[in-house]
């Protein structure tokens, strides 16, 4: 079973974290920002276009995927990246966890949105 992820409290002042995934394409990317945002564990949800090239079973891929930039709490990262693995259409899906420094308002803004 897979640990949890390590938080970034006491990297984000701001209380707020940016976690960013990859999928094939667009339809997906869709399927997962809308269904984030309306159970309130994201505030907003950002879609790429963009290509990766990786190792995968020993082989170079590169693939167009599509990125998501989800904005939401500290507090609710854990429901949010719970939520992100059932949902998630890959085997292995790239969860990055990053620490977000906001404007006070913006903020405000996202810890308002994810409100349970």
């Amino acid at each position: 079973m897979e640990t949890e992820p390590p938080t970034v409290a006491d990297q984000s002042p701001a209380g707020i974290v940016v976690l960013l995934t990859t999928v094939s394409d667009r339809q997906q990317a869709q399927t997962l920002a809308c269904a984030l945002v309306q159970q309130r564990l994201v505030a907003c949800a950002q879609i790429d276009a963009i290509e990766s090239v990786y190792v995968w079973e020993d082989a170079l891929q590169r693939e167009p995927e599509c990125r998501l930039w989800l904005k939401t709490t500290v507090e609710r990262q854990s429901a949010a990246i719970a939520a992100l693995r059932a949902l998630h259409p890959y085997t292995l899906p790239q969860i990055v966890i990053l620490p977000a420094q906001a404007s006070a308002d913006y903020a405000r803004w996202v810890r308002t949105a994810v409100r349970a």
